[in-house]
């Protein structure tokens, strides 16, 4: 229960009694305050788990100055130090060395972090390491990076090879290019094929999901009307000269040149080209008619 109120820069706080678990000394504190024991001392001396001896209790008795509370001296990094080393020292070994198993293990000391040993990742090497447990050590020397490193080159250089020989077979690229593309039509392709059906319907269809691969390429439009002619449709950003390397011209001339090793007529559309509807037409109906 609260028994007074403590005036401090014209605000009121309530304050009430209690008593020290550990010495059984009679303490003041405020209401909402979390505090169990008079002073710091009893509060290590419960966290060991030991009685408290009767000059303790005369002497917090004694030598109290606020409330039964005592001020605890100023404590340097080293006295810290050997406290917390003590306090571990002190602290029941059974309780904490014990598993789920209910087998001992050593304790770790307390300034050091735990450590494990580990086998190296180089597989001509079984060496084994200590480390931290933290520790991202894979290897035990640079010898064995260096090497590992050697290993995937060599590994690399055997997989491009065998790549680059599967890649010339005609039916694993058309495997593979099928895996690979899209099957849905973007806004660009859908708009060029509504004007072409409106233009010529029924005589060229879209086969840009992988229906049609000529020459390790997949064509957009291909004519169903027993001529062999495609037309190709390329984007702003992707067919210029930042991703290609080359020249739009260039580009155009070389696809139109390897679809011409095959017997096919090609046109290149822009996407750029699709806002001028007059030009366009234009441009498709003279195609189709040579």
């Amino acid at each position: 229960m609260p028994t007074g109120v403590y005036n401090h820069h014209k605000i009121t706080v309530p304050r009430e009694v209690r008593t020290c678990p550990t010495c059984s000394t009679i303490f003041e504190c405020r209401l909402k305050s979390k505090q169990k024991y008079c002073n710091r001392y009893c509060y290590s001396r419960s966290l060991v788990g030991r009685s408290i001896s009767k000059e303790t209790i005369e002497k917090c008795l004694a030598t109290k100055r606020t409330n039964g509370t005592l001020r605890p001296k100023k404590r340097t990094k080293k006295k810290i130090a050997m406290s917390v080393k003590k306090h571990w020292e002190e602290v029941d070994k059974e309780v904490r060395c014990t598993n789920m198993k209910g087998k001992k293990r050593s304790i770790p000391p307390w300034n050091k972090l735990l450590r494990e040993t580990r086998m190296c990742a180089n597989v001509n090497c079984f060496t084994t390491f200590e480390v931290p447990i933290n520790s991202t050590q894979r290897f035990c020397s640079h010898v064995c990076v260096n090497t590992c490193e050697e290993i995937g080159r060599r590994r690399g250089k055997k997989i491009s090879t065998s790549a680059k020989k599967l890649w010339q077979d005609f039916d694993y690229r058309k495997k593979q290019l099928k895996a690979h593309l899209r099957n849905k039509q973007n806004k660009t392709e859908r708009l060029l094929e509504e004007i072409l059906y409106e233009l010529f319907p029924g005589e060229y269809k879209f086969v840009g999901d992988g229906q049609f691969i000529l020459a390790g390429k997949c064509p957009d439009f291909i004519n169903i009307n027993g001529q062999k002619k495609i037309i190709e449709l390329f984007g702003n950003y992707y067919h210029s000269e930042e991703i290609t390397g080359i020249s739009e011209e260039l580009h155009e001339q070389n696809r139109k040149d390897l679809f011409a090793r095959y017997g096919y007529q090609s046109l290149i559309v822009w996407e750029h080209e699709l806002k001028d509807n007059s030009r366009l037409t234009n441009k498709l109906v003279e195609f189709n008619n040579v």
